[in-house]
C-alpha cells in the first residue's frame, strides 16, 4: 500500500513538474487545443526574430563592405590627386613611387566591398534552407579567394617594386614578399576546389 503511494506521489509530482503541464488525462479538448497554440505562437515567434536578426546581420555585413570600400577610394582618391596636383618632384623616380603609391590603394579599394558582397551572398544562399546548392557555394568561395588572393599578390608586387625604385627595401623585404607572392600562387594552384 505504501509503494503504490509513493509511486502515485511520485507521477503526481513529476506530472506537475512538466513545464507547468497537467497530466495528459486530465486535460479537456479546450485545454489541448490552447497549449498547442500557444506552444505554435512561440515557435513561430522566436523563429521569425532570428530570422529577422539573421537578415539584419547579414544586410551590416554588406553595407559595412561598401562603406569601408568608400573610405579607401576616399583616401586614394584624397592621396593620388594631392600628390600629382601638388607634390614637387625632383626625379623621376619620386613620380613613379607616388603612381605605384596610388595603384596599390586603388588595388585595396574593392577589398571590403568584394568581401562584403560574397558574405551577403553566400549568407543569404545559407539562409535559404529549400534552394541550398553546396556546389555553387563552393563556387562562390573559390572565385572570392582568386579575386582577394590575385588582389594581394598585386600589391604585394607592386610595393616590392616601388621598393625596388626608390631604394628603400633589404634583402629581408624582397624574400619576406616573394615568399608572400609564391605562397599565395601555390595556394591558389593547389587549392582543392
Amino acid at each position: 500500500m505504501a509503494e503504490s503511494e509513493d509511486r502515485i506521489s511520485k507521477e503526481k509530482n513529476q506530472s506537475m513538474m512538466d513545464y507547468g503541464k497537467l497530466p495528459h488525462h486530465a486535460k479537456g479538448r479546450f485545454a489541448k487545443a490552447a497549449e498547442k497554440q500557444i506552444e505554435r505562437w512561440i515557435v513561430t515567434k522566436v523563429t521569425t526574430f532570428s530570422a529577422l536578426l539573421m537578415r539584419a546581420t547579414i544586410w551590416i555585413v554588406f553595407v559595412s563592405g561598401y562603406a569601408l570600400s568608400s573610405v579607401v577610394f576616399y583616401r586614394w582618391f584624397r592621396m593620388s590627386f594631392g600628390e600629382f596636383l601638388f607634390g614637387d618632384f625632383h626625379q623621376p623616380k619620386e613620380i613613379i613611387h607616388v603612381l605605384l603609391l596610388s595603384i596599390e590603394l586603388l588595388i585595396l579599394v574593392p577589398v571590403p566591398a568584394i568581401v562584403g558582397l560574397s558574405a551577403f551572398r553566400l549568407l543569404m544562399h545559407l539562409s535559404d534552407t529549400n534552394e541550398f546548392d553546396q556546389v555553387q557555394t563552393k563556387k562562390q568561395v573559390y572565385l572570392t579567394e582568386q579575386l582577394l588572393i590575385g588582389g594581394l599578390v598585386t600589391v604585394t608586387g607592386t610595393t616590392m617594386m616601388d621598393s625596388l625604385i626608390v631604394g628603400t627595401g633589404t634583402w629581408v623585404h624582397y624574400g619576406g614578399g616573394l615568399v608572400i607572392i609564391l605562397s599565395l600562387t601555390a595556394f591558389l594552384k593547389f587549392s582543392s576546389h
